[in-house]
């Protein structure tokens, strides 16, 4: 049976870290409401919906290589096609089709961290960051690690301190109270540190 898989995210990336703990590959597991792609270097975990009806390929390993050559960027991507015993991809560019055996390795039980894609959390809480932004602040603390302290209050700041640096940064949640947002500036002058 052949089955297509449609990348649009490039969570191949995940999965190409230098010190793996894990294959290089990207799975193909179950959530409650349909397929997802999950990759991993050993240190993080992504886990995005899959494009297509791939039930008959829940628990295969992709290799990372394979999801790579379609990258989103890439106009006119082709799918990647998932055979019984190989994953085939047609390079956007060339034309040429590259066939890749599935991976034969134990992909870490993703099930056990996020039930499906309900984003069900049985302890803790939800935080939206701007990626962008804590990259800039971590650019001007300069340190390339960061710890987040979260405050039990989600109306306080988040209190960022750069690894083996001194001096601190702080995201202004910047939540709607009493019908008005408060401004950052605001936030700030009521900020008490943790």
């Amino acid at each position: 049976m052949t089955e297509y898989l449609t990348v649009d995210r490039p969570i191949h990336l995940a999965a190409a870290g230098p010190k793996n703990k894990h294959p290089q590959g990207v799975a193909i597991v179950q959530g409650t409401d349909g397929q997802y792609m999950a990759a991993t270097d050993g240190t993080i975990l992504a886990v995005i919906p899959a494009a297509g009806d791939l039930a008959s390929c829940v628990g295969r390993v992709i290799p990372a290589d394979a999801i790579g050559l379609v990258k989103p960027t890439t106009k006119n991507r082709k799918p990647v096609q998932l055979d019984t015993n190989t994953v085939s991809v047609t390079s956007p560019t060339t034309g040429a089709k590259t066939e890749y055996e599935y991976l034969d390795e134990v992909f870490p039980r993703v099930d056990l961290v996020v039930k499906g894609s309900s984003r069900e959390f049985a302890d803790g809480r939800t935080v939206t960051v701007d990626a962008a932004l804590l990259a800039r602040l971590a650019k001007a603390l300069g340190s390339d690690e960061l710890t987040l302290f979260l405050p039990a209050d989600n109306k306080k700041a988040i209190v960022v301190l750069p690894h083996r640096m001194t001096g601190f940064g702080l995201l202004m949640p910047c939540t709607p109270e009493k019908g008005a947002a408060e401004t950052a500036a605001s936030r700030l002058n009521a900020f008490t540190a943790i």
